[in-house]
């Protein structure tokens, strides 16, 4: 049968001429062509010339060129696109293959792929064209190579932004993008299990984050219940003890109980040393108070057997891997709110890759095993300090000033820091005020609570005795003048004693039942203030001939004096009595 290509026909080759191979086999064997087998070249059989003559010259077989060409197989092609599709030189993918770079090249073209290192858009075959991927390449770049988070996470937050693609592509398109790691040598360990209640493993790790815009250090305490894997996380500023007393209280209340023993690494704030042949440990004091405490039993793990406790290790890796990589919180405040949230969130509530169960679901069974929690906290779980109240009742605390009560005002207080809050106490050894750090700006200004300040004996407080005897005077006087004296009192407020004072210098020049019936008119018409108390007396009963009233000292005495009632409703036909009385008096100076 005929085909338009003839060159992929097998040609009959002479019998001298040799084959060179495209692999080179071990030494002492015959080098093979490694060509489909429809593709290698036969040898005719040998026959003899029927009868002696000239013999006919050997056929000739395809060039070197095209024989080299059919002999690259199919695997190797699928193998030389794809490694092009990510990316790869043809200079690598000839060094993997065994093959020159123009073989390569050669395949790239007949398929219509440019000899670039990197895959275009148009190389690509069309499902990867038309991959869920596409609008998500860059973060999933970014997550990858600058964050370095893992599959799971990623695919988490590319579902919070819309993706709806599936795992498995993720995945690979992950594994394409990381670099891989050498092998490392394989290790072989212990496995073992706790029962219920029985073991509680704690450790220490420090990370380098961005805090509120800046590179800080921050330590993470992991607690993890070694039976059903419920895990604990706090970050705080340090590993100092009063910090580490108070993540292991916090941590003992989120499980809701104490396990029977606390496994703890050789850390200064548990440990100082050890002591004897058999290296007993010299446990701190404090950690031995707190320990006993809370009914458990610290226990230490040897030096440098990270795998004694694996847990809490791996609660570490997996927070690393998947919480706190790529997270910018403004403060320390609000990183542990979001590490609470994933707790609650996902890590509690995944499947464990070793028990095969969802902690949260193992830690409602672990619950009844675990030891009651005291009601109150430890005493010493924090840091004390003492700290001077200044006059204005306000003290310093990590460099911001904060008022407290005025009780405290001259004194030595005793202080309670903690991570996240500070506590002052009074001198009977209660709290008299508790409150957050502020942080940020609010750290720069003071803190000022208006309440602290009510203890203190106010001007309205000293001079209201005063007031309520003389408004006692009047009342004991004119009985029924009780709701005009109230409406003095809305109306006048902190100046009422001003007013009182004037209606007591009014009833010494008039007489009482005037005086009653001026109020009660002014009353009536809403006047409640002694200077209409003291028109409707001029009007109706004329001047006195005692001297003015003296104006007050202060300045809003002389002002409530002089106010002449201005704001209240009245015309001029009110002071017609002033015309009358100056024309009178002009009248007896003419005499």
């Amino acid at each position: 049968m005929k085909t338009n290509h003839d060159h992929d026909t097998p040609q009959p080759r002479a019998v001298d001429e040799q084959t060179l191979p495209l692999f080179k086999g071990p030494p002492g064997e015959e080098a093979q062509t490694p060509a489909p087998q429809e593709l290698l070249l036969q040898e005719p059989p040998a026959q003899e010339p029927a009868t002696p003559g000239p013999q006919e010259p050997p056929a000739q077989g395809p060039p070197a060129r095209a024989r080299r060409r059919d002999a690259v197989t199919s695997e190797e092609r699928e193998q030389i696109l794809r490694l092009h599709d990510q990316g790869t030189g043809t200079r690598p993918i000839a060094r993997a293959l065994g093959r020159s770079r123009t073989t390569i090249k050669r395949v790239l073209k007949e398929r219509g792929r440019s000899e670039s290192s990197q895959a275009s858009e148009a190389n690509k075959p069309p499902a990867e064209r038309a991959s869920k991927l596409d609008p998500f390449r860059a973060q999933i770049k970014e997550k990858v190579l600058d964050q370095n988070l893992t599959t799971v996470r990623i695919l988490r937050e590319l579902q919070e932004s819309g993706y709806t693609g599936g795992r498995t592509i993720l995945a690979d398109y992950v594994r394409a993008l990381r670099t891989p790691l050498a092998p490392r040598a394989r290790k072989v360990t212990r496995r073992f299990e706790t029962e219920p209640g029985e073991e509680t493993q704690i450790d220490w790790s420090t990370y380098r984050i961005e805090l509120g815009g800046r590179e800080r250090t921050v330590h993470a305490l992991a607690m993890v219940l070694g039976h059903s894997r419920y895990a604990f996380l706090r970050y705080y500023e340090s590993q100092r003890q009063p910090l580490l007393l108070e993540g292991l209280e916090a941590g003992f209340r989120f499980f809701g109980g104490v396990t029977r023993e606390s496994l703890f690494d050789n850390m200064a704030t548990v440990v100082l040393g050890r002591v004897g042949r058999d290296r007993q440990p010299l446990w701190n004091p404090e950690l031995l108070a707190f320990a006993e405490y809370f009914g458990t039993v610290p226990k230490l793990c040897r030096v440098a057997h990270p795998d004694r406790k694996g847990e809490v290790e791996a609660l570490l890796g997996y927070s690393e891997r998947d919480f706190l990589r790529g997270r910018r919180p403004a403060t320390l405040r609000e990183l542990n709110q979001q590490a609470e949230r994933w707790l609650r969130e996902i890590a509690n509530r995944r499947q464990h890759g070793t028990t095969g169960r969802v902690p949260e679901e193992a830690w409602e069974e672990e619950k009844p095993f675990l030891i009651a929690l005291p009601e109150a906290g430890y005493p010493g779980a924090c840091q004390v300090e003492y700290r001077s109240v200044a006059e204005d009742c306000t003290v310093s605390i990590s460099g911001t000033r904060y008022t407290v009560p005025a009780r405290l005002a001259h004194r030595q207080v005793r202080v309670r820091l903690y991570a996240e809050r500070f506590e002052v106490m009074d001198p009977q050894g209660g709290i008299a005020f508790a409150r957050d750090y502020a942080v940020g700006e609010e750290a720069q200004r003071l803190q000022l609570e208006p309440s602290h300040y009510d203890e203190l004996p106010s001007v309205k407080a000293a001079r209201g005795g005063k007031t309520k005897r003389l408004k006692d005077q009047l009342l004991a006087r004119w009985p029924d003048l009780e709701d005009f004296l109230d409406g003095v009192h809305a109306r006048a407020k902190s100046l009422l004693h001003v007013h009182l004072n004037r209606l007591l210098r009014l009833a010494a020049r008039y007489e009482d039942d005037a005086v009653r019936a001026a109020a009660l008119v002014a009353h009536e018409a809403g006047l409640h203030t002694a200077q209409a108390v003291e028109r409707i007396l001029v009007r109706e009963h004329g001047l006195p001939d005692e001297e003015p009233i003296p104006l007050p000292s202060s300045p809003a005495g002389r002002a409530m004096v002089l106010d002449d009632d201005l704001d209240e409703e009245a015309t001029l036909d009110s002071y017609a009595y002033l015309d009358g009385a100056r024309l009178e008096t002009e009248g007896r100076g003419e005499q």
